[in-house]
């Protein structure tokens, strides 16, 4: 009895990996099919966050007072 229930315990973490694994399969399928057909103008626009007036990554510097 107690090697039925191990047994049906791995069946159950198998199936839920193989699930699981056909889901991330479909994930990267879905993320290359939108790689290949979209433009450089629509990657850039969904993919930029910041002000186009501001450059975040240089910090600007106050003036010395002497």
């Amino acid at each position: 009895m107690m090697k039925q229930k191990k047994l049906q315990l791995c069946l159950a973490l198998l199936s839920t990996v193989c699930i699981m694994s056909y889901y991330w399969f479909w994930l990267f399928v879905k993320m290359g099919i939108r790689l290949a057909t979209m433009t450089t103008a629509d990657v850039t626009k969904d993919d930029y966050e910041g002000d186009p007036d501001v450059d975040s990554d240089v910090e600007q510097e106050e003036p010395k007072k002497k």
